[in-house]
């Protein structure tokens, strides 16, 4: 009897590693397709999900971001009105819904870069779910980084605060960093990213390189970082 509880606590601890390797190695690969902005990386992510779970919701975020740089109206729409099916679906269901308001809200500012005149709809639509995301659950990294998302890139008429972005930016950071959920996590690498960025908006190019230094010391190869944004405070101090 003794050996076959030996057996099954064996098995069980071998479960239990296998299940947290896989997590670690989709994690990596997540990772991977932010950094180099690979679609076909995050394609990858996205069939190693479970169908209609966070994770998949949250593969598919990845991949609709990974267009905006191209501009790629047609990988855009592959999966546009799917990720939003499957967030409200999540949402109906009770889980993670602060997060999945969170995101719902980002990529319908999404396809407001694709579709400007859609502002009068999807704007309000926007605001609202991320104002209740950000009420639910306030601490939480992804939201407040959704959050400061919003106020960098809403008009300032219509609610956008770029000061405000600031902080907001500065306090997912601090959260994913108080949580040590910075390795291999690509949500922190974006949101040091869109800090840095915030504090270009606001005039504040000393303050945004030393963002981007310290996006680059965790990452190195963070293309967007290295050969865009740091450059552009670069050349931005050195016209003063």
């Amino acid at each position: 009897m003794k050996s076959i509880k030996t057996i099954i606590t064996a098995l069980g601890i071998g479960v239990a590693f296998l299940s947290a390797y896989c997590a670690t190695a989709q994690n990596v690969t997540t990772y991977q397709a932010y950094v180099s902005n690979s679609q076909t990386i995050w394609q990858r992510v996205i069939d190693q999900s479970t169908e209609s779970s966070y994770e998949r919701a949250l593969a598919q975020y990845g991949f609709l971001n990974s267009t905006l740089s191209e501009m790629d109206d047609e990988a855009f729409h592959r999966y546009y009105d799917e990720t939003i099916d499957l967030l409200d679906e999540l949402i109906d269901s009770e889980t993670k819904i602060a997060e999945c308001k969170a995101l719902k809200s980002s990529i319908y500012g999404f396809e407001l870069a694709y579709n400007s005149y859609k502002g009068m709809f999807l704007g309000p639509k926007s605001s609202s779910l991320i104002s209740d995301a950000y009420g639910m659950d306030g601490d939480n990294p992804l939201v407040v980084k959704l959050y400061a998302t919003s106020k960098l890139y809403t008009p300032e008429m219509f609610g956008g605060d770029p000061e405000l972005a600031v902080t907001e930016f500065e306090r997912s950071v601090k959260l994913f960093e108080n949580k040590s959920d910075t390795t291999h996590n690509w949500l922190y690498l974006d949101a040091l990213a869109h800090l840095g960025l915030a504090c270009q908006k606001v005039g504040d190019h000393n303050k945004a390189l030393t963002v981007f230094k310290k996006a680059l010391q965790s990452e190195p190869d963070f293309g967007w970082v290295k050969y865009g944004l740091a450059p552009s405070s670069e050349k931005a101090l050195a016209a003063k």
